[in-house]
């Protein structure tokens, strides 16, 4: 096909049948829940906790030398 291309020609076309086989296909969400389970975590919400308040740094000036 890359062939065809390259020198300008029309690619072939694929023939009945000759479809690769994509795998099988998996729901996310399913497996996320069966491994949160197995893992021993609940399907409940999350709990939500406020953040501690972050100290700021106190500035320092610069005494003036006379």
């Amino acid at each position: 096909m890359i062939e065809a291309k390259a020198d300008g020609r029309q690619p072939p076309t694929p023939r009945a049948g000759d479809e690769e086989q994509s795998g099988r296909i998996v729901n996310l969400m399913a497996t996320l829940r069966k491994a949160r389970s197995a893992c021993g975590e609940d399907s409940g919400d999350a709990e939500v906790h406020e953040m501690p308040k972050k100290k700021t740094a106190t500035k320092t000036t610069k005494k003036a030398t006379a």
